[in-house]
């Protein structure tokens, strides 16, 4: 009997975290910017009312304020047309998938971030038998996971479609960044735990 060949289904998972961190980063960034301008109000407001007393410490503290309003405006700005870049590449890779569960579950795991208890929830409470076999339907919830990451990964290795090519840049640079973190692991099993001591060069000449 034929196996099934093996594809890299741990890269494809890494791109679908990197993805996630993404989104939780910019929703952060646009927290801290909303916080932010809250202040700035406040310290506009203190300058209005503290001008005969001292006017260059207020107006000096809300141009720092607006000087980094307007960093985090461009950071925000970017990061969102990163972020749209990846999931137009994600929704169409996930046109790709025959299974609607498949792709239903990548979805609320990566873009929405769904807990897996809430996945199995939001795609099963409706069966008659969910709430007496709950563990059941989380177990058929990380089936699924692992049948779109299978597919996913079959895709990127077998198509020659055109616009998948940035895969290949993207996988590379994962697994690059997972050397180093398997570097990084290993310093630390040894007791050094200063993250610059990654670059360092070896002396072997003990």
């Amino acid at each position: 009997m034929k196996s099934e060949p093996l594809y890299d289904t741990n890269t494809v998972k890494e791109w679908l975290i990197t993805y996630r961190e993404k989104s939780r980063e910019l929703f952060c960034q646009n927290e801290r910017l909303e916080r932010l301008e809250v202040r700035m109000v406040g310290v506009g407001a203190m300058t209005i009312t503290d001008m005969p007393k001292a006017p260059s410490i207020q107006g000096d503290r809300l141009a720092d304020l607006v000087s980094l309003k307007i960093e985090l405006e461009e950071s925000i700005g970017h990061g969102a047309e990163e972020q749209k870049l990846m999931r137009d590449r994600l929704e169409y890779v996930l046109g790709q998938i025959r299974s609607a569960n498949e792709r239903a579950v990548i979805r609320m795991r990566y873009i929405d971030g769904e807990h897996w208890d809430k996945i199995s929830e939001l795609l099963y409470a409706n069966r008659d038998d969910y709430t007496d076999h709950a563990e059941s339907y989380l177990r058929q919830v990380y089936r699924e996971h692992g049948y779109a990451l299978y597919h996913l990964a079959r895709y990127f290795a077998e198509s020659d479609d055109e616009k998948i090519k940035w895969y290949k840049e993207v996988s590379r640079d994962i697994k690059e960044r997972q050397k180093r973190i398997r570097r990084y692991k290993k310093i630390v099993d040894k007791g050094q735990n200063d993250p610059s001591d990654i670059g360092k060069p070896q002396d072997n000449s003990h």
